[in-house]
């Protein structure tokens, strides 16, 4: 409904709210995933735990998705997609080009800074951006995604409080997801709703149990162990599992999944549960996981190769036992193809 919204001209904004693991990225994945036949264009970003004293780093992140723009590309390059992208949008103006390739990092001529105040260089930035994610929607819908707002840097969270004030009129969703804290006076109603995701009931558990070990009968012993722990998260739900599967917890016989033993215990927390898992992988699928997790929730091969200084095909391997293994999963393809953390958490 919000979606249809937006489509048809009003601007929408959809906060999910909810725990780490309770199913935020797995519900934007099948909205994404219901709009691959249709007419959309769509642009990701994530912000990180560590990415709050880095100004504008998931706007920039939306902006280089938009141009093509992969790590390491040249200035003159990136001058050079920003006056197509403006042309192609009928974008006027030489200064806004300068601006926007000034926003990602190309220096601006010193009598260009010299001339604008740092109040105007910042209100005539925030104009150019902007105009950019606008004019697209005038073409096709555009929906823009930034994940885990509670990690938001100041500057970011301004930008998208004047980008919002803006959607009213145009085919823009504005997609956003958080953990329960995080609040901003401009995501209210009626352009912003909030939906937030409960964890599972005890049915829901047991089914999704049954159905990620392919089993019809679940034992009762195994139920409550793993309700009592994970306590309606997904997330838990299936890192506990794999952390039974991996060190003999679980038996499967005649259909039927149990615990191996009366005195199976795993780690407490989530994070631990994640880090004992990390720390079963073989040394060179570490040290590949870890090379990831500097660069970001999304990588591409080439940038883990060049970290670790390890061949490409090496580093593609290592990524498809880890994507058996379940820690990463294989996403939109930009300039190449790109892998993803399953979860934030794993990144972290």
């Amino acid at each position: 409904e919000i979606h249809r919204r937006a489509i048809n001209g009003q601007g929408s904004i959809a906060l999910l709210m909810g725990d780490p693991g309770v199913g935020k990225s797995r519900l934007l994945y099948e909205f994404l995933s219901r709009l691959e036949a249709e007419a959309v264009q769509v642009l990701e970003a994530t912000c990180a735990s560590y990415g709050r004293s880095m100004a504008y780093r998931p706007i920039i992140d939306l902006l280089r998705r938009c141009l093509g723009l992969f790590e390491g590309i040249a200035a003159d390059e990136i001058r050079s997609r920003v006056a197509k992208q403006h042309q192609f949008l009928g974008l006027e103006g030489e200064e806004r080009s300068v601006l926007l390739a000034h926003f990602l990092g190309v220096s601006a001529p010193p009598e260009f800074l010299n001339r604008l105040s740092g109040p105007e260089l910042k209100e005539r930035t925030f104009g150019a951006v902007r105009d950019v994610f606008i004019r697209m929607s005038e073409l096709e819908p555009l929906v823009l995604i930034v994940e885990n707002m509670h990690w938001i840097d100041t500057a970011s969270d301004e930008f998208l409080a004047r980008l919002a004030a803006d959607l009213p009129g145009h085919r823009v969703l504005l997609v956003l997801t958080t953990r329960p804290g995080y609040a901003a006076p401009w995501l209210a109603p009626p352009l912003a709703e909030t939906l937030t995701l409960e964890g599972l009931r005890a049915a829901d558990v047991r089914g999704m149990v049954s159905t990620l070990l392919a089993v019809e009968e679940v034992s009762e012993q195994l139920f409550k162990f793993l309700a009592e722990r994970s306590e309606g998260n997904p997330l838990y739900v299936e890192e506990i599992l794999r952390q039974l599967q991996e060190t003999g917890g679980l038996a499967v016989e005649g259909g039927e999944a149990r615990l191996s033993r009366a005195d199976v215990t795993v780690p407490a927390t989530i994070h631990d549960i994640i880090a004992a898992r990390v720390d079963r992988l073989a040394e060179g699928l570490k040290q590949t996981l870890q090379g990831a997790a500097v660069i970001g929730r999304r990588f591409g091969v080439s940038l883990v190769s060049r970290v670790l200084q390890v061949s490409p095909g090496e580093v593609a391997g290592h990524l498809r036992e880890l994507h058996n293994l379940d820690f990463v999963f294989p996403c939109a393809e930009e300039a190449e193809p790109m892998i993803s953390f399953k979860h934030a958490l794993t990144q972290d």
